[in-house]
């Protein structure tokens, strides 16, 4: 009875165990991002994204994130996946803003966390970095809110 036991008791604990971590998070998704970034009280971004999301192992507890939005250019984010949640690693932007007859130079890292619930990934990154001039002039600093990817897991 015992060894019957463990027959079945192996496999169920070996399958429980690959449903964490990378695994869980393996595969590829339909997402939305919304959010926006703030410089003096103006929304200078809005962070609005849709498009295919891919999330691959990469060795140990290491993920690859490929974004592949409707309007845009594909983009890669790495992270460490442990259990049921998906740590990001710090990723660099710079972008440039025409505001009337200005443009602002934005150099800012996003940092974030996300979390599998139900099948549904929710990843949360907030932005910080500075505002330039053309001469290269500090304006100050930008903030944001939360940031949220929402990916639903595409049907294989």
């Amino acid at each position: 009875m015992r060894h019957k036991l463990l027959f079945v008791a192996i496999p169920v604990l070996a399958f429980l165990a690959s449903c964490s971590g990378p695994d869980l998070f393996r595969g590829s998704y339909s997402y939305r991002t919304s959010g926006c970034i703030y410089f003096r009280g103006i929304t200078v971004v809005d962070e609005e994204e849709t498009g295919q999301l891919t999330i691959a192992k990469n060795g140990g507890d290491s993920v690859l994130l490929m974004f592949r939005p409707i309007v845009g250019e594909i983009y890669y984010l790495r992270g460490t996946a442990k259990g049921d949640s998906l740590y990001l690693n710090s990723k660099s932007k710079r972008l440039q803003v025409p505001i009337g007859e200005t443009t602002y130079y934005l150099e800012y890292d996003a940092v974030g966390k996300g979390k599998m619930t139900d099948g549904t990934l929710l990843i949360k990154r907030r932005c910080k970095g500075s505002v330039y001039d053309s001469d290269g002039t500090v304006l100050g600093k930008i903030s944001s809110d939360e940031i949220l990817t929402m990916g639903t897991r595409n049907k294989e």
